[in-house]
């Protein structure tokens, strides 16, 4: 079974991430789409959230939104997974890179990115 969420904001208690840890099995996968925050701010809550994600031992491949740390996940090495390039965080969590394509379990994905951040229209009140 392949999983879809987003936007977990480095939230130890995001809904989304818990029930799938609960709930998975080791061939299900699930895929952040976007914004997981990793290592993005210097605060304790988001010093636990990363310890708490790269210690998962469940599978989770993520893309990367606006709200990301690109020079701590520039970091971890790359290496092909599924037919696609990734670097990989842990044993269970791989980071899919832009513009690849991947083959997981018969289904084809291609990951893209660019997003703007919203934050910039909302002041505007757009």
């Amino acid at each position: 079974m392949i999983y879809l969420i987003s936007d977990i904001h480095g939230d130890i208690n995001f809904k989304g991430l818990n029930d799938y840890l609960n709930v998975a099995s080791d061939d299900d996968l699930l895929i952040v789409l976007g914004d997981i925050c990793l290592n993005f701010e210097k605060t304790i809550e988001n010093e636990e959230f990363t310890k708490f994600f790269l210690s998962i031992n469940k599978n989770v491949a993520f893309i990367d939104g606006n709200h990301e740390n690109f020079e701590y996940l520039n970091r971890f090495p790359i290496e092909d997974w599924n037919g696609g390039k990734v670097r990989r965080l842990s044993n269970y969590v791989v980071y899919m890179q832009r513009g690849s394509i991947y083959t997981i379990n018969k289904f084809t994905f291609f990951t893209f990115g660019g997003c703007k951040s919203s934050a910039k229209w909302k002041e505007m009140g757009l």
